[in-house]
C-alpha cells in the first residue's frame, strides 16, 4: 500500500489534529512517508535516517493508532505498548516526544530506565 504526501498528512490529522498542527508538521518526513505505511499494513521495519529525521514520530504515530483501536483496559490489565531502548538518553527523547500526543489522546506513558553502575 503507497500513501501520498496527502493521505499521510490526513491520516496524521486523523487522530490528533491539534497536536499536528502545535508542532508545525506540513509533510511526512522521508523516513515517516516511508515507514509509516509499511507498519500501518503489518511489515516489519527497520529505518535507517540521520538524527533528526524523523524516525522517532515515524513509529509512534502509527503505534498510538493501534493502542486507541484496543478495547479499554480493565483493572490490572496493560500495557498495550513496551517500547524498549538501548539507552536512557533514548529513552528520555522517545517519552518527550510523546508528552504532546498523550492528552488529546488520553494515553498515558512511563519512562522507566535503570543507570548502571560500573563493578
Amino acid at each position: 500500500m503507497i500513501f501520498s504526501a496527502r493521505r499521510l498528512i490526513s491520516f496524521l490529522t486523523s487522530f490528533s489534529p491539534e497536536v499536528i498542527k502545535r508542532l508545525n508538521y506540513v509533510a511526512p518526513t522521508s523516513i515517516q512517508a516511508q515507514a509509516i505505511p509499511a507498519i500501518m499494513s503489518g511489515r516489519d521495519v527497520i529505518g535507517v535516517a540521520k538524527t533528526g529525521s524523523g524516525k522517532t514520530i515515524a513509529f509512534l504515530l502509527p503505534l498510538f493508532r493501534h493502542i486507541k483501536d484496543q478495547r479499554p483496559l480493565e483493572q490490572m490489565e496493560g500495557p498495550i505498548a513496551v517500547v524498549m531502548t538501548p539507552t536512557r538518553e533514548l529513552a528520555v527523547q522517545i517519552h518527550k516526544d510523546c508528552k504532546p500526543f498523550l492528552k488529546v489522546l488520553n494515553l498515558r506513558v512511563i519512562s522507566f530506565h535503570k543507570s548502571w553502575t560500573s563493578f
